[in-house]
């Protein structure tokens, strides 16, 4: 706004003018880690080389625009998803597009005896600390898939003569690396007892073999 003052005279009236300021084309925002593949979760963080810039991002796939979150804190990124982010700033034209993709995977299993020749009656015991994730086995060198037996965390197999495998399953993510040992036994088996009690957990394996 402006107004003309001369001495003797009345001011002008004020004559008034809007620009709009528009300094270029703001740089892609920087994301980070890059795409990729990571087990369990992902941080992801954002960032713009322009001072006052917001970057604005999705995680559904669609594209970001004036109206999409702003980024404001590192992001926990816990099953497969695309990040879509641009930065925006009133004096500039908002920036061209950075994309990543997240492929999360299930934690691998653990199995607690390594490969070797034990004596009959040990244990080995398959495991995870991955919440929300579904373990599958097989005992007969293939890699177990999603309509392999499925069996708890912590559970305690009998070892034999086989190759122990085991996977993860969690929804929204890729199955894990596959866990393996291959067992041998000094000698065979005993007969085998089931305790007293009322209740006993077993285990049925599509080869016929039964474990409790």
């Amino acid at each position: 706004k402006a107004v003309g003052v001369k001495a003797g005279w009345s001011n002008s009236d004020v004559g008034t003018a809007d620009y709009a300021m528009n300094f270029g084309t703001l740089a892609a925002p920087t994301v980070n880690p890059a795409t990729g593949s990571y087990v369990s979760s992902a941080t992801v963080t954002m960032s713009s080389a322009q001072g006052g810039a917001t970057v604005r991002y999705t995680s559904d796939n669609t594209a970001p625009t004036i109206g999409s979150l702003p980024y404001a804190a590192p992001i926990s990124i816990t099953t497969t998803t695309t990040i879509r982010a641009k930065a925006f700033h009133p004096d500039y034209t908002a920036s061209v597009e950075t994309s990543r993709t997240y492929a999360i995977t299930a934690v691998t299993p653990t199995i607690d005896v390594a490969s070797g020749a034990y004596e009959s009656g040990s244990m080995v015991t398959i495991a995870t600390g991955e919440a929300g994730a579904t373990l599958r086995m097989t005992i007969d060198g293939t890699d177990p898939t999603a309509s392999s037996p499925a069996v708890a965390s912590g559970t305690a197999l009998f070892i034999g003569n086989f190759t122990l495998k085991a996977r993860a399953f969690r929804a929204g993510v890729e199955e894990s690396a596959v866990a393996a040992a291959t067992y041998t036994l000094n000698g065979p088996l005993g007969p085998g007892t089931i305790a007293a009690g009322g209740q006993h957990s077993l285990l049925a394996t599509t080869d016929g073999r039964v474990y409790g």
